[in-house]
């Protein structure tokens, strides 16, 4: 969100540090909070602005001699809000001049079912009993929904957090417990220690039952794991990845993560993946918890170190506003990718551009080399600890280690929406190849792209590196066309290890040629990968032709990696849908076949490793085990249906080894999918004992897919409805 979409607060002061007490009702939705900010002006101040939204302001007082806080010192401010601009205007009565003071404010505000502010679940235990939760959200601007507040990045402070909760439920926050109070009427007010400075988005609170484990790793600082009862013991991984990041990213930064304890909290149902909350991350239960069993370690290695990654870079040092948030969301992606290769390099990566961002960071840590890359990011952090920094401070600090001007070239990427297509020639000249380029706005829509290249004639600047079977070759490409030649015009590949952000548009020819280079041994696993991905994309927009795509899928049904095949049931998905849309939704020969062909080309890895899966089996055979069976499943191969529903039949009888927690996904949508409806109820049976987030997950998925209307009303008419 960008900071000119919403009203920036004017003041003459700043606020130094925050005594937050709350006291939530879960039952009725409600808390009540009071407030101690303590500001500092740097000029006279007669009025003050805060934001503030969806809270009723019961009490204002000013003090302004901190050094004594009696009555008498006290002023009462008169106040306005405006609901529109979120913006609560207190007049202080008398001006303040170059000191520090005090204004306290009581309220109250409401919980809600949102992500925004205060947000409650609940969950039921093996014992059929139901908790509820409470935690807390406040990305990017919700903060102001929990206590008035200066909600903005740059406004960092200081808070102390005090929590009135029922004697029995557990509180958490950023720091760890200072102190808890039995209170009179039975409640327990927790008292957390000071933070350091920090931006208002990241306060987090949470509060209710759970059972926690603590990391045996050897860390600095302790780091625990919580959990709904009965299911921490299923974030071992998470927890031990989190450790592991932790010592990892200290190293790394040469940077002390610099609180004293990390907790790790699932909630379920939350509604993001996670939030990367300074000392407290919140996860959505299926996204950190993991049977072990089941697939799925690899997205909650990604997702945890992408959070622990923030604990520096967004948290330690944090963006000036919401106009820089590519930046601490591609650095935090380009860092899990960076730590989860250090720590599973088998697992290699299928695509890391959570968003664009995490592209120009691995394009420049390429470009710079990544010890020279780290070097600049440990810089950035040492300079701007504690405070808040812009993208031009990456790029001095780059600059300054690399002795290259980053922001020269790097801002045409970070102003510019989008990116671009590389247009590829080949004229063949006696004794070599020439190869001429021509780049474009690469844009979803091809009939745009002569228009908005004629409206934005601004180059994107890039380094073109060309595999051929001789070597690698660089060049600058820094106008709207360029050239080069190779002696070998057997084989070339633009854009090795697909490192640079930008698709490649290859004659059909050239492309059909692909297959047999990657038997040949040619082409690296993110070059297959690469060149499916952009072949797609580019077939789909129009700017390519459809065949030599479909060529080359065939030309890869011997591939022995997973991640290469989980790029081609991508293509094939998105051709299915694409053509779907295109043709809107009349030509059934052409869908029926593309699903012959899915069926054609999982057949040979289909009759090569079947779909059982083996004790045995490592990770990513189990991997390339379910896909080869979802997608046979989705493209109507009557062999596997035939298994599938007998698997799940024997499922339903009461047999858990009939069908394996792998499996499960794809067959529930192919039992649901064709009405089989006498299902539903034992479907309700089976999330009511699930005992993984994560096949909770998967059951709570797929109402849609119940076909017969009957099915799908009583869904609705159910608990479970409440579970959507």
């Amino acid at each position: 969100m960008a900071s000119s979409q919403r009203e920036i607060l004017s003041n003459e002061a700043v606020p130094i540090d925050y005594t937050i007490q709350l006291e939530p009702n879960i039952d009725a939705k409600t808390f009540t909070g009071s407030m101690d900010i303590r500001l500092r002006a740097f000029s006279e101040v007669q009025w003050l602005q805060l934001n503030s939204v969806d809270l009723r302001i019961k009490k204002k007082v000013l003090h302004d001699n901190i050094s004594s806080l009696r009555p008498s010192d006290s002023k009462k401010i008169k106040w306005r809000l405006d609901i529109s601009k979120q913006i609560l205007t207190l007049k202080l009565g008398r001006a303040i001049s170059g000191k520090e003071f005090i204004v306290h404010i009581d309220f109250n505000g409401t919980i809600s079912k949102d992500v925004a502010g205060f947000y409650s679940t609940e969950y039921k235990d093996s014992e059929d009993v139901q908790h509820k939760l409470l935690v807390t959200h406040m990305e990017p601007s919700y903060c102001r929904r929990v206590f008035p507040c200066f909600d903005e990045p740059i406004e960092k402070a200081s808070f102390t957090m005090e929590v009135v909760v029922p004697s029995g439920l557990a509180c958490l926050s950023n720091m760890p417990l200072e102190k808890k109070t039995l209170l009179p009427n039975g409640k327990v007010q927790t008292t957390f220690k000071k933070t350091p400075l920090m931006s208002t988005y990241l306060v987090a609170i949470a509060i209710g039952r759970f059972d926690s484990i603590q990391s045996r790793e050897n860390t600095r600082v302790p780091i625990k794991l919580y959990a709904p009862l009965g299911l921490a013991s299923q974030g071992e991984f998470a927890l031990d990845i989190a450790a592991k990041g932790l010592r990892f990213f200290e190293k790394t930064f040469s940077c002390d993560y610099p609180l004293p304890k990390l907790d790790l909290v699932a909630i379920p149902n939350f509604e993001i993946k996670a939030m990367e909350n300074w000392g407290l991350i919140v996860y959505r239960s299926s996204d950190l918890l993991v049977d072990t069993e089941v697939t799925g370690k690899r997205k909650i290695a990604e997702i945890t170190l992408h959070e622990v990654a923030h604990q520096w870079f967004g948290n330690l040092v944090t963006i000036r506003s919401w106009d820089s948030l590519w930046l601490k969301e591609g650095f935090a992606n380009w860092m899990s990718w960076f730590a989860t290769h250090h720590f599973f390099p088998e697992w290699s990566f299928d695509d890391i551009s959570y968003n664009k961002g995490s592209y120009i960071l691995r394009m420049i840590s390429t470009a710079l080399g990544e010890d020279v890359f780290l070097s600049g990011v440990r810089l950035y952090l040492q300079r701007h600890r504690f405070a808040n920094a812009s993208t031009n401070d990456l790029w001095d600090a780059l600059h300054e280690v690399s002795k290259v001007d980053i922001s020269k070239n790097m801002s045409t990427w970070t102003r510019r929406v989008g990116f671009l297509v590389i247009f590829v020639e080949e004229v063949a000249e006696a004794g070599h190849l020439l190869i001429k380029l021509t780049q474009r706005r690469y844009l979803s829509d091809e009939s745009q792209t002569e228009t908005k290249d004629s409206e934005s004639p601004e180059i994107y600047p890039i380094s073109v590196i060309v595999k051929t079977k001789s070597g690698i070759q660089s060049h600058d490409f820094l106008t709207r066309h360029m050239s080069f030649t190779i002696d070998d015009p057997g084989f070339f590949k633009i854009n090795v290890d697909h490192v640079g952000f930008y698709r490649t548009a290859y004659s059909m020819k050239r492309l059909q040629t692909f297959g047999l280079a990657a038997k040949e041994g040619l082409l690296s696993v993110e070059d297959r990968i690469g060149i499916l991905a952009d072949a797609s994309a580019l077939s789909i927009s129009g700017q390519q032709d459809t065949t030599a795509l479909l060529d080359l899928l065939l030309e890869m049904r011997e591939e022995p990696e997973y991640l290469v095949w989980h790029r081609i049931i991508i293509v094939l998905r998105d051709l299915r849908f694409a053509l779907r849309f295109a043709l809107r939704f009349k030509d059934d020969a052409i869908q029926a076949g593309l699903m012959k062909l899915s069926c054609h080309i999982v057949d040979l890895k289909l009759r090569e490793i079947g779909f059982e899966i083996k004790p045995d089996d490592d990770g990513d055979t189990q991997n390339l085990k379910q896909l080869i069976y979802e997608t046979a499943v989705m493209s109507g191969n009557q062999s596997v249906i035939s298994k599938a529903k007998s698997m799940f039949k024997s499922y339903c009888r009461g047999n858990s080894e009939a069908l394996h927690p792998a499996l499960r996904n794809a067959t529930y949508v192919l039992i649901l999918g064709n009405g089989v409806d006498s299902y539903h109820a034992y479907l309700k049976h089976l999330y009511d004992k699930a005992s993984s987030e994560e096949e909770k997950s998967i059951i709570r998925g797929y109402l849609d897919c119940i076909a017969a209307q009957p099915g799908r009303q009583r869904t609705l008419n159910s608990a479970f409805a409440s579970l959507v």
